[in-house]
C-alpha cells in the first residue's frame, strides 16, 4: 500500500468563561472595542474545538492514529484544566484573552504531546458566527 497523508480531525467541547481587556488600551478604549464583553463579570461559550492531526495510513492498522490515544491528550493538556472556568484566571499569562490568543495557547499545550503524527491545525468555534483556525506558528 502507498504511503498516503491522510487528515484526521476530532471534534471537542469546552465550556469556559472570560472577558475582553487590553492593558494596551485605556479604560475608555477598552470600553469602545470589547463592549459588553470587556465587563469583568466576564460571559461565557461553549466552545467547539476541533483538532486536525496529519500522517500516514498505518499499513497494520490501517488508521492515521490511535483516536483514543488523542483524545487522552486533549482531555489531559485542554479539556480537563479549562472546562469550566474562568479563561482569564487559568490563562493570566495571556495579556488579551481573544480567541485569536485563545487558540494559539491550545496548540502549545498539544504540539509537545502529540508525536505520533503531525498536529496540522486548530479550529475554534466560539459562537455560531466566530470560527477561528490556526495552523502553528510558520505555515
Amino acid at each position: 500500500m502507498e504511503n498516503r497523508q491522510v487528515n484526521l480531525t476530532r471534534v471537542y467541547q469546552l465550556s469556559a468563561a472570560h472577558y475582553l481587556k487590553s492593558p494596551f488600551l485605556s479604560e475608555e478604549e477598552n470600553k469602545k472595542t470589547y463592549g459588553k464583553c470587556g465587563q469583568v463579570a466576564g460571559h461565557g461559550h461553549n466552545y467547539i474545538i476541533r483538532v486536525t492531526v496529519k500522517g500516514p495510513i498505518d499499513a497494520v492498522t490501517g488508521m492515521v492514529t490511535d483516536v483514543a490515544e488523542l483524545d487522552k491528550i486533549v482531555r489531559k493538556y485542554v479539556i480537563d484544566p479549562l472546562d469550566h472556568r474562568n479563561l482569564n484566571i487559568e490563562l493570566s499569562h495571556l495579556s488579551i484573552l481573544t480567541t485569536e490568543m485563545f487558540i494559539q495557547e491550545i496548540w502549545k499545550r498539544l504540539k509537545p504531546h502529540i508525536t505520533q503524527v503531525e498536529l496540522y491545525s486548530v479550529e475554534v468555534d466560539e459562537t455560531r458566527k466566530n470560527g477561528f483556525q490556526y495552523f502553528g506558528a510558520g505555515h
